[in-house]
């Protein structure tokens, strides 16, 4: 008689357990579905941010490999726009091609404060110290030259009337001392769950080069 007596206590007892089982699943899934979505959106953030990296890497090196070329800003944002294409979320804001004089690499504030518009025939900055040329998203994605680096000669070698007047690839220096390419990409991600940030952010970063130098015996080499 006990035994049956214990039996009947230990099944009630398991049924108690699955009600509460039950009710801890029902409170913890909230937490495990919020706990997923924000590892994919960190995931998503992240692998933006890395992408950007390397894109402005290899932007930046487009850049100082052309020189004094007069299509190298054209060509950095050919660069960008077919790398970037593949960010998740991510909006271009700004684009910065400067000349580098800091040991840490880093943009002239002026650099990073001037505005541009796609029509815009001369923008950024351009002193005796700081040269920059600023481009937006709708100048990365056109891909017709004439539009914002216009020529009469298949050299270029003029910047007037063009989108890189500021800092015209045809006055960086190759030789001693060589002036340094950086180039800067400012990019707005927009969260998908907002777990981690309820509104957009930033994600900036820059690389820079030395500008190629000259060949051996080059007379036209700056």
């Amino acid at each position: 008689m006990n035994a049956r007596a214990t039996g009947r206590t230990g099944t009630r007892r398991l049924r108690g357990d699955g009600g509460a089982v039950i009710v801890e699943a029902a409170l913890a899934l909230p937490l495990i579905v919020m706990l997923v979505l924000g590892t994919m959106e960190f995931g998503m953030l992240y692998q933006d941010a890395n992408h950007l990296e390397r894109s402005v890497q290899t932007a930046a090196r487009v850049g100082a490999s052309m020189a004094t070329n007069g299509f190298a800003d054209y060509e950095i944002l050919r660069s960008l726009d077919s790398s970037l294409s593949k960010l998740n979320k991510a909006e271009v804001k700004k684009i910065v091609v400067y000349r580098s004089t800091a040991s840490n690499g880093a943009v002239p504030p002026a650099c990073l404060t001037a505005s541009t518009t796609p029509a815009a025939s001369a923008h950024g900055v351009s002193t005796s110290s700081v040269r920059c040329n600023v481009y937006v998203q709708a100048q990365m994605v056109q891909s017709n030259p004439t539009v914002g680096f216009p020529s009469t000669s298949i050299t270029r070698p003029s910047c007037a009337g063009g989108w890189d007047v500021n800092w015209c690839p045809s006055t960086r220096r190759r030789n001693i001392p060589p002036d340094f390419l950086g180039v800067y990409v400012e990019v707005e991600y927009e969260p998908v769950t907002n777990l981690l940030h309820r509104s957009k952010v930033t994600i900036a970063r820059k690389a820079v080069f030395q500008v190629e130098p000259c060949a051996a015996g080059d007379p036209v080499c700056q």
